[in-house]
């Protein structure tokens, strides 16, 4: 029996080292770009559709686009995240999710650079903010960063990047094909540092109900030549 599990268990090592190498060699072959503005300018013929916005604390919504950059601004007037004594859990996250439809040069291929939530910020001593980003095409892995934020903060307007590292996160595929589609979810959550020893403390993003905007999400995209 302990043969029996000691193969089971090389055949398992066996599939992840295959699915790691299919993985590379799914990999875009790409050109080294010489400068940070090389990967932020989109080439010309490419298109950007926001397909659907949609989530808990993500409607409704408007967007705007940089025609140079491609980036996109998702506007979400009424989002706003609270925690603290009295209030309930559901108030104390967030999450959206965003559809992209992208049409590009089939020599070019892209990800997302950074995800950036602009809001006023407050976080008492003991509350931390919990960002988890990731974005994926169909059928391909995801690219996942989570980070954390804590307090004390004062209450002041503030963008908080989430990046992505282009080089090590999924790109799109270089042949040429049609529009491709890329999944992005943002998930912003208010918590206790020590979920054990509460200090009573509280906080919030999203700027107030009396001006225009509660967050805006940004997302930079990266531009990326492939070799012929």
């Amino acid at each position: 029996m302990a043969g029996v599990g000691l193969r089971f268990y090389q055949y398992l090592a066996f599939l992840s080292v295959l699915k790691l190498l299919s993985i590379a060699l799914a990999a875009p072959n790409l050109q080294t770009q010489s400068t940070e503005d090389d990967v932020n300018i989109a080439p010309l013929g490419v298109n950007v559709t926001v397909v659907t916005t949609f989530g808990p604390g993500c409607s409704p919504a408007w967007h705007e686009m940089d025609p140079q950059t491609k980036a996109v601004t998702v506007h979400l007037p009424d989002t706003q995240i609270e925690f603290g004594p009295g209030i309930h859990p559901n108030s104390s996250r967030m999450h959206c999710r965003v559809d992209f439809l992208i049409q590009k040069p089939q020599d070019w291929t892209y990800g997302i650079q950074s995800i950036d939530v602009t809001g006023y910020f407050k976080l008492d001593e003991g509350v931390r903010a919990f960002f988890l980003g990731d974005y994926y095409f169909p059928s391909d892995p995801w690219s996942v960063v989570n980070e954390d934020f804590d307090g004390p903060f004062s209450h002041s307007l503030y963008t908080y990047s989430v990046k992505f590292p282009l080089w090590r996160s999924t790109l799109a595929s270089c042949s040429p094909s049609e529009a491709s589609r890329i999944t992005t979810q943002t998930s912003i959550r208010l918590r206790d540092i020590d979920a054990g020893n509460s200090t009573g403390g509280s906080g919030s993003v999203g700027i107030p109900h009396h001006l225009d905007d509660g967050l805006t999400l940004t997302y930079q995209f990266g531009w990326v030549k492939c070799l012929g």
